[in-house]
């Protein structure tokens, strides 16, 4: 602890603080001072005690003024640090974005590929079919890609297989679309429409 002397109104007193606060204890004894001075010297109280009191309840008054400014300068603080958080989080949203494009990206790839193996393993098993005798359309699924691009969806089309429950050794393939008895008739196939997400 250290021991400092000051004045206040022309009298001495020996005050201790904790050692490295002396200077901030001398510039607290002279604010008192001073507002010690100017109370006796603007009104007409010549009694220590009573301007004692007056200069405890301005210094009171202002401690109050200044925790209220610094609640105000805390809540400002808070509010701009919450301000400042969007940008944090639209900046989330973008690398968000970006890694669910690139998912999007690798799924249409891989639906891609996989619609390929069934149209290729349809197609085999067409030819299978074909070798043993049976005169069976053929399923293939083909993409078409929507003309906009944007929302990468594609639609799926798979002609039916038969068409009025017609034995499969009488009818003859004549296009991806149509089958006729015996050429006789034409008949368009219903298509079977799904959506590739």
């Amino acid at each position: 602890m250290s021991h400092i002397e000051v004045n206040i109104l022309h009298q001495d007193y020996v005050l201790t603080c904790p050692s490295g606060q002396e200077t901030l204890l001398r510039e607290a004894a002279e604010l008192v001072d001073s507002q010690f001075q100017r109370i006796r010297n603007s009104s007409k109280l010549r009694s220590r005690e009573r301007v004692g009191v007056l200069l405890a309840v301005n210094l009171a008054y202002e401690n109050l003024e200044l925790r209220r400014q610094l609640q105000e300068l805390q809540l400002q603080v808070g509010a701009l640090q919450a301000s400042s958080d969007p940008s944090i989080d639209s900046e989330a949203d973008a690398l968000r974005l970006i890694k669910l494009e690139e998912q999007a990206a690798y799924e249409s790839t891989a639906a891609q590929v996989l619609i390929a193996r069934l149209d290729a393993a349809l197609h085999t098993a067409h030819e299978m079919n074909t070798k043993l005798g049976c005169a069976v359309a053929s399923p293939t699924l083909e993409t078409k890609e929507f003309e906009a691009g944007a929302s990468g969806e594609a639609e799926l089309f798979m002609p039916a297989q038969a068409v009025n429950d017609q034995p499969a050794q009488e009818l003859a393939l004549t296009d991806a679309n149509t089958m006729t008895p015996d050429n006789d008739n034409p008949q368009s196939l219903p298509q079977i429409i799904g959506e590739a997400l």
